[in-house]
């Protein structure tokens, strides 16, 4: 029977420091943020909300990732979804999926 030896070791984290994916992640990114900015003007939420695009410079990751953000009154409403409840009987409104869409996830 064989030995082995094995080592243990963050590779993701070693992957994602290297230049060539840290240029991926940013060009991915503005791609997403760019895509979400084209769905956001295809609603009626435009004038109130707008789409940002960062790379935030302290992550409890370090300076990984690429944060692409559905900013105004009520984001998470706009996105997802929501219940009017002034009615006669709740309404359900549905969520445009605008960063969801951009990123492919839909």
């Amino acid at each position: 029977m064989a030995n082995k030896v094995t080592i243990y070791k963050n590779i993701e984290g070693i992957i994602a420091h290297q230049d060539g994916v840290q240029a991926a992640v940013v060009d991915t990114g503005i791609e997403i943020e760019y895509k979400a900015k084209v769905n956001l003007a295809r609603t009626r939420d435009e004038g109130r909300h707008h789409i940002e695009g960062d790379r935030p410079l302290n992550t409890k990751f370090g300076t990984l990732d690429y944060m692409v953000s559905l900013v105004g009154p009520a984001p998470k409403s706009v996105e997802f979804g929501h219940f009017i409840h002034n009615a006669a009987w709740p309404r359900y409104v549905a969520g445009k999926y605008i960063i969801m869409r951009a990123a492919g996830l839909l």
